[in-house]
């Protein structure tokens, strides 16, 4: 998780979002849609254990940041994408 945050602090001195939307997916599903997909580069490669400590490190980091919403996407395309829309449109809504 800390190096999550510590990336996330050199970005955020150069341009601060005001929302940040991280979609995250269980490791499992996540290396099954792996191996449906085609060309692998090293972090797709890496094992599960590798995969589940990313995968908690940024719901982790989510519950620190104020502007940071996590979206399952464990669901179809059109459902996590449903999912997006709404936090956008909740979210300009309340900017407003």
């Amino acid at each position: 998780m800390n190096k999550i945050l510590q990336l996330n602090a050199v970005f955020d001195e150069l341009v601060k979002p005001d929302i940040y939307i991280v979609l995250t997916l269980n490791p499992k599903t996540a290396v099954e849609r792996l191996k449906l997909g085609g060309k692998k580069d090293r972090l797709d490669s890496e094992d599960l254990n590798f995969h589940d400590r990313v995968y908690k490190s940024f719901k982790e980091v989510c519950k620190t940041m104020p502007n940071c919403v996590n979206i399952e996407a464990e669901g179809e395309i059109e459902e996590v994408f449903e999912n997006v829309k709404k936090v956008l449109d909740r979210f300009l809504f309340e900017y407003q």
